[in-house]
């Protein structure tokens, strides 16, 4: 697997309108035929997603 170092690591600047309120944990995943790491991050809440299987 490979590792990023921190100092290559990008940030992006987050709208003020949302506010990053979900804590996710580093985890591995593959991607493009490698494994790639995930850092640790916040994220923003997800909308409720809303199914109507009565159609």
């Amino acid at each position: 697997m490979s590792h990023r170092s921190s100092s290559t690591r990008r940030t992006r600047r987050s709208s003020p309108r949302s506010l990053r309120t979900v804590h996710v944990n580093p985890y591995y995943r593959w991607r493009f035929q490698r494994w790639e790491t995930v850092c640790e991050h916040w994220r923003t809440h997800p909308g409720q997603m809303a199914f109507d299987f009565n159609v």
